[in-house]
């Protein structure tokens, strides 16, 4: 009986199960409905939940939704941003749903420190930059993207190296020691190394903070601006896939015409006639022999001259030239894939994504490729308690290479690369100076791996009477480690010993943020708005390196990996850095009538590196702003839309002061006692003077601006005008030679920068099938020294004085070549026999002070590197499913220093240029003398005009109709055409690129820029 009870209860729960299904089915039923906007339009990607589950859908390309409910009981619950949340019942059948709306969502939200606020509240100068503008331009580093599209920041490439980081400065240089760079803050955490490891497809925008009143808040660190990074996050609906990617090739442009073997030929000839060595008016095989025969009698560049001279007269067209440049060079090639998914609940939200970018350098041996990932969730827990994370990772290679452009500058096109046999020579020509830069295509290797971790944790919860706490933690953690080798048959160590180095660094950054909002909105009853937030925040910095240099290895295959087996360890050092940062801030931003807006913060840094007494400061700030559009003689106006004015005043720190500078340092010396023979002994003595006063490089700043809105806003945008004054600079002061030290770190010099921003927006014509859209950015900066360590005095030295920019070029000026005429050979003797040693075909420079001679007293400023102005003009189409765009960037009125690898010794190959000879008796450039290696005044000649304007980007894609991506189930589907960097129109320069900097005051040749053309797609599933 048991028997039969056990098994009769097995088939009724087996039976129960196997129909569940079907009375499940019969229990749910299907809606289907389609969901516009207000104004009629088709909304997708709404999200249509059952309310209390996580089950639901989200409107496709048609807006329509289907969706499996219970019978009876059911509400439907519609969102999407910027529309008001909808619920409906459903019971089954058809249910069309039209969403409101939502009032607040059509202000634009910005973010600000510790923040965000509507567009219409902000009292500071902020500038967004948004994903699309970001992503026009194909870049590694999204600061690059900057370029132009904000007025007052200026951007320039760190080098034409895959992977090389850019330069990035907001209204000027204030510092002469301290980086001049922003500081970044993504997703709310200051970070401390850039941002080159950041995807850009990961970036929603880029807010960027200029005026003191909007970057105090970040106090010690804000003074050279702050560019706030948003990036992407889930979002509620269904799972939504992107993916966006691109296939490039580079080619080089601007490429220096160097000289072929007829050209060289005769240059080498007239530098010897400079010089004596060779007879004036004839050429001879003799002369010609002796002339390169001086390095050994290289067989094949003499067999290469007596070619040309075979049949008893000099033919050129006979010598075999040699391009040296064109091994160095090849086209490049990139590619760029991004694949994200995002999915999420009105609980839920989670975004993740991976990326990949590879660049193959237009240079052999240089390449960058970089790996991503990131994952983001956002949980709301409860009504009032949120939490969330973002981890980000990313892992990149860089062959940072030789400067095999560079090393082929000087080689002579007389000699070939590889012998008879096919062997590669190794000293062409036989000048031991030069050597085959072909070696180097193995012979040279310099890696650098960079990892990194930046993470960022929050809790959030509403408390009672509108108060809201946040606490954010952020991690970034990087190692770095950089391999070097260069082989013995190698440009850099030219059959010397082998040579290895192994560079590793460790970096880890923290932030703790506990912050508490108190928001008080207004309403029809109560026109005062009121937002409260206070913070706490603790920031700590660890940076610890170790580094070993090596020579002469048993076998080269190891590279830097076994420094142990090398005959001699070269050098070795490490270091380790550590600093902390407490800070507390406020702010208040209060609005009246949506018409009166004020803005006031303050905050107060704590820092580790400054002496006792000394270590706090406070950064205040205060804005204001009058929107004049929303008085009544102005609200409704069908002209004026909007305008407001703002005015701000802000002090802001630079954290310039380096851990442990307050405590002065040792370094080690060596003596040698009589009684210890030769052997030395390892001896310390102080090095640097301690001084425990030092404190922050301190910017006030007072900014007025006007932004307005006509048209309906077809016509928009903001002109700023602003000054600030940077003071307690860190510079080096001259001691006295008694005290035993050079000098002094001190807090004594002052800048300042004034200028105008202009911003401005217009949409041309808007019709149903076409749009087209301008935006215009001008930029005018002043840069001046207003104080040294010494005052008012300028320091000649440094090529610092007082009224003009940090970067100022002091030298004589030149004034053409000297001649064979009369006029010329008399001054030539006059200032000869001051003390001069002229010649003919020399650079001429003036006598600035007419005393007949010419000495260093005839120096003056020529100009400086930064430009008197700039501006950028962007121009977009829409046409239906088609978009084109162009986009042109320029500086004007700037000197840059371009020594193009010149060499007048005629030695070494170089350009080719107009230079001076008695049959072409220019003025351009000076005649090449043996006997010089630097001429007299041959610095004055390099100095161009940087003026230029750059196409920089023109872009035409096509959007598919949704229509035809409907079936696939495909939401949207793009493809594009972009050229990047196409053409550069200047007047003068006549060097590689005139927006590679140079942190000193020369512009060294490095490598060509490159050219780039690219096809890719974006495709939303």
């Amino acid at each position: 009986m048991k028997f039969l009870v056990h098994k009769t209860y097995w088939l009724c729960l087996t039976l129960a199960w196997l129909l569940f299904p079907f009375y499940s089915q019969a229990q749910q039923k299907t809606v289907t409905g389609k969901v516009r906007a207000d104004d009629g339009g088709t909304l997708i990607g709404v999200s249509v939940a059952i309310k209390g589950t996580t089950t639901g859908t989200t409107t496709n390309a048609s807006g329509e939704y289907r969706l499996e409910v219970p019978s009876s009981g059911a509400t439907l619950v519609f969102t999407m941003m910027g529309y008001l949340k909808q619920e409906q019942a459903a019971d089954g059948g058809r249910l069309d749903v039209v969403l409101k709306t939502d009032p607040k969502a059509l202000e634009e939200v910005v973010v600000v420190g510790y923040g965000t606020q509507k567009r219409s509240d902000v009292t500071g100068s902020i500038f967004t930059v948004s994903s699309k503008k970001i992503q026009e331009v194909p870049v590694t580093n999204a600061a690059a993207a900057l370029q132009g599209r904000v007025p007052g920041v200026l951007v320039d490439k760190g080098g034409n190296r895959p992977g090389e980081g850019v330069r990035v400065q907001i209204r000027g240089r204030r510092s002469f020691q301290a980086s001049n760079d922003p500081l970044y803050v993504i997703d709310g955490i200051p970070i401390d190394a850039g941002i080159n490891d950041i995807d850009p497809d990961d970036i929603e925008t880029m807010e960027v903070l200029k005026d003191a009143s909007a970057t105090a808040i970040y106090g010690s660190r804000g003074a050279n601006g702050v560019i706030l990074i948003t990036t992407r996050r889930g979002r509620a609906g269904k799972l939504s896939v992107r993916y966006g990617g691109y296939l490039g090739i580079d080619e080089p442009i601007n490429v220096e015409r160097r000289m072929n073997a007829a050209e060289f030929v005769a240059y080498r000839r007239e530098s010897k006639r400079a010089d004596k060595e060779y007879p004036e008016g004839t050429i001879s095989l003799a002369d010609d022999l002796k002339m390169f025969g001086e390095f050994g009698n290289d067989r094949y560049v003499m067999d290469n001259i007596r070619n040309a001279w075979a049949g008893g007269a000099y033919d050129p067209s006979k010598l075999k030239s040699t391009d040296w440049g064109s091994f160095a060079l090849r086209d490049g090639f990139v590619q760029d894939h991004s694949l994200s998914l995002t999915a999420g609940t009105e609980m839920t939200k989670v975004f993740f994504a991976v990326g990949y970018q590879n660049q193959k350098g237009i240079i052999h041996n240089q390449d960058f490729g970089r790996w991503s990932a990131r994952l983001t969730v956002d949980q709301q827990v409860t009504k009032s308690i949120k939490v969330g994370m973002v981890n980000y990772f990313s892992y990149s290679k860089q062959n940072y290479g030789s400067d095999l452009f560079q090393a082929s500058a000087q080689a002579s096109p007389m000699a070939p690369t590889h012998d008879e046999n096919g062997n590669l020579i190794p000293v062409p020509s036989n000048d031991t100076q030069t050597f085959n830069i072909l070696f180097d295509l193995n012979g040279i290797t310099r890696e650098r791996l960079r990892s990194r971790y930046l993470g960022s944790f929050y809790g959030e919860i509403k408390l009672p009477f509108n108060f809201r706490y946040r606490l954010n933690l952020g991690i970034d953690y990087g190692p770095y480690r950089e391999g070097q080798f260069e082989s013995s048959f190698s440009s850099g160590r030219k059959l010397a010993p082998s040579y290895g180095r192994v560079l590793n660094e460790n970096r880890f950054n923290y932030n703790l943020q506990n912050l508490l909002y108190w928001d008080l909105e207004s309403s029809a009853s109560n026109k005062h708005q009121v937002n409260v937030t206070l913070g706490q925040e603790v920031q700590g910095f660890r940076f610890e390196n170790s580094e070993i240099e090596a020579s002469d290895f048993p076998y080269e295959a190891q590279k830097w990996y076994n420094l142990s087996t090398a005959s001699k360890i070269t050098a070795a050092d490490s270091e380790l850095r550590e600093r902390k940062l407490a800070s507390f801030l406020g702010r208040v931003n209060y609005g009246y009538d949506n018409r009166y807006l004020l803005t006031a913060s303050i905050r107060a840094d704590g820092s580790s590196v400054l002496a006792e007494g000394h270590k706090w400061s406070y950064f205040p700030s205060a804005s204001i702003a009058w929107r004049i559009s929303q008085e009544s003689f102005l609200k409704d106006n069908a002209v004026v839309n909007e305008l407001k004015l703002r005015v701000g005043y802000g002090v802001t720190g630079n954290a310039a002061v380096s851990p442990y500078s307050t405590q002065g340092s040792i370094e080690q010396t060596r003596y040698v006692w009589e009684n210890q023979g030769d052997k030395p002994v390892n001896g310390f003595r102080p090095d640097n003077l301690p001084n425990s006063a030092l404190g922050w490089e301190n910017t006030a700043t007072t900014n007025v601006a006007i932004e307005f809105g006509f048209l309906k806003n077809r016509i928009n945008g903001s002109v700023d005008v602003y000054r600030q004054k940077t003071s307690n600079l860190l510079m080096d002061r001259a001691l006295p030679p008694t005290s035993g030290f050079d000098n002094i770190l001190q807090n004594v010099g002052e800048t300042s920068n004034s200028g105008v921003e202009i911003a401005l927006n217009t949409m041309n014509i808007a019709t149903k099938d076409f749009q087209w859209r301008t935006e215009i950015v001008f930029t005018a900066n002043r840069e001046r020294i207003e104080r040294l360590y010494q005052g008012r005095k300028d320091d000649i030295g440094n090529r610092w004085f007082i009224g003009h920019p940090i970067q100022t070029f002091y030298t004589e000026r030149k004034i053409g070549i000297w001649q064979n005429t009369p006029e010329d050979k008399a001054l030539m003797d006059k200032y000869n026999a001051a003390g001069s040693s002229y010649q003919t075909g020399m650079v001429k420079v003036a006598d600035i002070n007419n005393d007949g001679k010419i000495t260093t007293e005839d120096r003056e400023i020529i100009g400086t590197a930064n430009p008197k102005w700039t501006g950028s003009i962007s121009n977009s189409f829409n046409y239906k499913g088609w978009d084109l765009s162009f986009f042109f960037v320029t500086r004007q009125q700037y000197i840059l220093e371009n020594h193009l690898g010149l060499t007048f010794q005629g030695r070494y190959n170089t350009p080719l240029v107009d230079y001076w000879t008695p049959e072409n008796p220019t003025n351009k450039f000076p005649r090449p003398h043996n006997g010089y290696e630097n001429p007299p005044a041959n610095g004055a000649m390099y100095f161009e005009d940087g003026s230029h304007v750059r196409l920089k980007n023109v872009s035409l894609g096509y959007k598919l109709p949704s229509k035809l991506l409907k079936r696939a189930g495909i939401s949207s589907f793009r493809v594009y055409a972009t050229g990047t960097n196409l053409y550069i129109w200047s007047k003068d320069f006549n060097g590689l690129d005139p927006e590679v900097f140079a942190e000193s005051n020369s512009r060294p040749v490095r490598s060509p820029s490159s050219r780039s053309y690219v096809f890719g797609v974006n495709v939303e599933f």
